[in-house]
């Protein structure tokens, strides 16, 4: 029998009972203290008798038979592994009082094993349980209430920036409810605009917004919905907003009305927000 097929006959062995104790090849690796590669650079040549001693106290064999089983000039017949895999299985009690005691201990494991399912299964549906009781519970949200002003830049007025028009309004917005959950904002508003040149200009609109928030700040998409003809004005915003403090930031926004042709539709401005307990607050402190 050629050397390599000896070898494999070895390593096949090993794997074998290791899977009898329920190990894993890279924990008979271990076992071994060795790594993958040198576990194999083992079976090249000849074995060491300190290697040989460790695999024999490993498949229960004598050591004789694992050098047969490696060596390629034994004169003596390899045995197969079922043999050896029956060698290697552990005896069995004859006599009726062993094997009672034996009945014993296998009902004793089949009751634990049971008794361990069971538990499992207790454990699994509770767990069920609650993932379903949280999944009724209302995520974190945190809500409160604004209110501020706002203005129009005159980007204009910058050399090489032509699609922004003048200042045109100021804004008050009244009724701010802001809504932070998880990651997410919402905000509603109204909104009153006062125009810099034409008082006719100023209208009352409605202001809604959805958003990212990350980190104390949000990013929105909103529309302006204006009174009494329902005109949308559409645009973006940032702003630093928290859960306690005041809030500010900046929005970007096309307008329809630009007061000269020679200037594009595009407004931006700022916008700061009161929260309303800051000024509960200041008028408990002040009594």
């Amino acid at each position: 029998m050629p050397e390599e097929q000896k070898s494999a006959n070895l390593k096949t062995l090993i794997k074998e009972i290791g899977n009898k104790k329920g190990m894993k090849i890279k924990e008979v690796y271990a076992h071994f203290g060795m790594s993958s590669s040198a576990y194999y650079r083992t079976f090249e040549g000849p074995l060491n008798e300190k290697i040989a001693e460790k695999i024999a106290d490993f498949l229960q064999l004598p050591v004789e038979t694992v050098y047969q089983l490696h060596q390629p000039d034994s004169s003596q017949p390899i045995p197969t592994i079922e043999q050896l895999l029956e060698l290697n299985a552990p005896d069995q009690p004859t006599d009726s009082t062993a094997l009672n005691v034996n009945a014993q201990k296998n009902t004793s494991s089949q009751s634990k094993t049971r008794n361990a399912k069971v538990a499992l299964f207790v454990v699994f549906c509770f767990s069920l349980m609650g993932l379903g009781a949280y999944s009724l519970l209302p995520l974190n949200e945190h809500t409160a209430e604004f209110h501020g002003q706002g203005v129009d830049f005159s980007l204009s007025a910058m050399d090489g920036i032509n699609d922004f028009h003048v200042a045109m309004y100021h804004y008050e917005f009244d009724n701010i409810k802001v809504a932070i959950q998880d990651d997410h904002i919402n905000i509603t508003a109204d909104i009153h605009t006062h125009s810099t040149f034409e008082p006719a200009l100023s209208y009352f609109a409605r202001f809604v917004a959805s958003g990212d928030y990350l980190n104390g700040y949000a990013a929105v998409n909103y529309q302006m919905i204006a009174e009494p003809n329902k005109e949308v004005w559409i645009g973006v915003m940032m702003l630093r907003i928290g859960t306690t403090g005041h809030a500010t930031g900046y929005w970007l926004t096309a307008h329809h009305d630009s007061p000269s042709p020679h200037e594009g539709p595009f407004a931006f401005g700022n916008v700061n927000l009161e929260r309303l307990q800051s000024k509960i607050n200041e008028a408990i402190s002040e009594e």
